[in-house]
């Protein structure tokens, strides 16, 4: 069992940790996508955190590529010695830039590249004053073959993200996607217009996940 190291300052997964139920959460999503997977070969975690979903798929995946681009220290912690898990100190994105992201207060999970769409919001007091510096890079960049299954965690940063993965979207048989489209995520029907101009259907709705199946 994993002694899981939580940033310091949050509140949020210091109470997930202390009721028991971190490992667990997203285990219920987690199996909405599991019921269409055909192959377990290799998996993109998108916006790793911790480790808490990264550490699930190393389960059941051959390899699992984890990018987290602020939290890499506790992901090492946490999850570092499990040999079929690669990780990656980088943002993801459609390009090869910097980006400033910011951090909720009290959840360490609801770090946000800040963006026009949403500056405004991260200047409320929900939101720390302090700014991370990232390096975001393309998914499209490392070359991934044999993916099966990609999740996407990005608080609403998500359409720069797919863009910077349309090879791997285009050459994949049967991938299965994961994405989170919270409040926060200001082109909802776009990034879903432009899965479905790569054959991609969205099979299922959980909450703020949205799940998507290559049409072949």
């Amino acid at each position: 069992m994993i002694d899981w190291k939580i940033p310091s300052g949050d509140l949020f997964y210091s109470k997930c940790k202390e009721d028991g139920i971190l490992e667990g959460m997203g285990k219920f999503e987690f199996g909405v996508a599991l019921k269409f997977i055909k192959n377990f070969r290799n998996v993109i975690d998108i916006g790793a955190h911790i480790g808490e979903t990264s550490y699930r798929y190393s389960r059941y995946f051959k390899k699992v590529y984890a990018f987290e681009p602020v939290y890499g220290n506790e992901l090492r912690q946490n999850i570092g010695s499990i040999k079929n898990i690669d990780i990656y100190d980088f943002a993801v994105s459609d390009k090869e830039e910097d980006k400033i992201m910011i951090r909720s207060n009290k959840n360490s999970g609801a770090t946000v590249i800040k963006t026009k769409q949403n500056s405004k919001e991260l200047s409320s007091s929900r939101f720390s004053k302090h700014e991370f510096k990232v390096s975001c890079v393309p998914i499209d960049k490392f070359g991934f073959e044999d993916i099966d299954f990609v999740k996407i965690d990005t608080e609403g940063y998500v359409l720069p993200v797919i863009k910077g993965m349309e090879n791997i979207l285009k050459n994949t048989n049967y991938l299965v996607m994961q994405i989170e489209m919270n409040h926060m995520t200001p082109n909802k029907q776009e990034c879903i217009e432009y899965l479905n101009k790569l054959n991609y259907i969205q099979f299922d709705k959980t909450d703020v996940d949205y799940y998507f199946l290559k049409s072949n």
